[in-house]
């Protein structure tokens, strides 16, 4: 009697079923691998999305720093402007009690420039004056004072008293004209490193002034209020 080993039932059986077996397995494989194909595909979709809100957020954070820094410019500017002002105001103060004979010329142009030495604002920022043959003849510093300054450059290679004063001829009348260098500070009469700065500048045209050797007297060149 042939046992179920033998029969042909048996013999169909087994290989039905390792081929069964196999297509099972082999399809999880296709599953698994499909799935962890999809998986990545999720994440990677994930990582994009994430990628573009932070790119979002980069770009609306510049954005608002470009307007901050454009707003904190411009606010910058008035205040100078409004201090070159000042400057030019007590310039004219002084010119105009010369005109009316109250006070000499000569002593209007000391006293003005003693009056605009002592303006001292902000972290010991200051205002001083340049003739228009790039001569300083207010500056918290004596060594700058009288000497011609034309070639003198800050430490990036900025012409700073030719290009304030080709500034100030450039802006519409009655404006400041404005340059951006950097340059040392001067605080309790020390000299601090360079740093980024913001000088505005403005014609003063009545008094023609220019440095004399030997002698405190000005005359005959335009200056320059900065």
């Amino acid at each position: 009697m042939k046992t179920f080993k033998d029969s042909i039932l048996f013999r169909f059986f087994i290989p039905l079923f390792l081929v069964c077996l196999a297509g099972v397995l082999a399809g999880i494989g296709i599953i698994y691998y499909r799935s962890k194909e999809l998986l990545y595909e999720l994440k990677k979709q994930e990582s994009l999305a994430v990628l573009s809100n932070v790119l979002e957020l980069v770009a609306e954070y510049n954005k608002s720093l470009q307007d901050y820094q454009k707003t904190a410019l411009e606010g910058r500017k008035r205040e100078l402007y409004h201090l070159v002002q000042a400057a030019m105001s007590i310039t004219e103060d002084f010119y105009k009690k010369s005109q009316k004979g109250i006070l000499s010329s000569l002593i209007a142009k000391k006293r003005a420039i003693e009056a605009i030495s002592a303006i001292r604002y902000g972290k010991g920022d200051y205002i001083f004056v340049i003739t228009s043959d790039y001569k300083l003849i207010v500056h918290p510093d004596p060594k700058m004072l009288n000497v011609n300054l034309y070639d003198l450059k800050d430490p990036d290679g900025v012409y700073v008293i030719r290009d304030l004063i080709k500034a100030a001829k450039e802006a519409p009348e009655g404006e400041a004209g404005y340059l951006f260098y950097r340059w040392w500070r001067y605080l309790n009469g020390k000299k601090l490193p360079p740093e980024p700065k913001l000088s505005a500048a403005i014609f003063f045209k009545p008094w023609q002034w220019r440095s004399e050797e030997h002698t405190s007297e000005l005359q005959s060149q335009d200056d320059l209020v900065c």
